[in-house]
């Protein structure tokens, strides 16, 4: 019963964390692009980030991906934000 109890915490905790990976990667792209999220046009948006030169599209597209598994954790995005951005977060 404790097994099967952590065992669904666990994944509650991943899958909480993840989709706000997610919801960070949405909103950097809201923000870069400067229009509310479309999720049938979420492609064209991040193309347009790229073409507008700015810092960030790596981190989006990576946030976004599809598989919860392959997105980075917040501590790796905090990473890359410092260096693209030349400045400390913590």
């Amino acid at each position: 019963m404790v097994a099967s109890f952590y065992r669904s915490s666990v994944i509650s905790e991943m899958c909480c964390y993840q989709v706000d990976v997610y919801s960070f990667g949405v909103l950097l792209c809201e923000m870069c692009v400067r229009e509310l999220p479309d999720s049938q046009q979420r492609e064209t948006q991040i193309t347009r980030m790229n073409r507008n030169k700015s810092w960030f599209p790596g981190i989006v597209v990576c946030c976004v991906q599809r598989d919860p598994r392959t997105r980075p954790n917040i501590e790796e995005i905090i990473d890359d934000l410092e260096k693209w951005c030349g400045i400390f977060l913590v």
